[in-house]
């Protein structure tokens, strides 16, 4: 039996850019010429870290299987309206900023891709393709956030089959 390591390489990876930010600190106080530049790097390092310990990053990887999907998205149990003559979206992409997990849709055919963005995501669920995110801060479509519904999930997924 192998043994398991100490360190997995995400975990390595935030050990590194909290090393490295706590040295943009330290630079930044030791030093006027270099305080603007430690203080960024600093910033940058614990915001990455802070993005990858997020629950929103262990969050995509699980909907990335969506990427490319057709499916009818819902939020706070009304369905969104992805443009006036489709009801289903296309999964473009699936990434993460901070805590919020960005999902960018669009049409099946043509159209503009709008970004939904879900803040600080908690409880997803995968059952037979159908995605659902129990609970979010907010969420909302193209920049504007939308009325949350009392007693229903903040957004769910369900595939749907493309047009041929």
């Amino acid at each position: 039996m192998g043994s398991k390591p100490l360190l997995s390489r995400k975990n390595a990876a935030v050990a590194l850019l909290v090393a490295i930010g706590c040295a943009g600190v330290a630079s930044s106080l030791m030093t006027s010429t270099l305080r603007f530049a430690g203080v960024a790097l600093a910033v940058a390092c614990f915001f990455v870290a802070g993005t990858m310990l997020s629950a929103a990053s262990a969050m995509a990887v699980q909907a990335r299987s969506l990427v490319d999907e057709s499916v009818r998205v819902e939020v706070w149990g009304r369905p969104l309206q992805i443009s006036p003559n489709e009801p289903n979206a296309v999964v473009e992409s699936v990434k993460v900023f901070g805590a919020a997990l960005l999902i960018r849709l669009g049409p099946a055919v043509g159209g503009r891709h709008k970004l939904l963005k879900i803040a600080q995501p908690k409880h997803l669920t995968v059952l037979e393709g159908r995605v659902e995110i129990r609970e979010a801060r907010y969420v909302s479509w193209a920049g504007t956030k939308l009325k949350r519904a009392a007693g229903a999930p903040a957004v769910v997924f369900v595939p749907q089959t493309l047009p041929s």
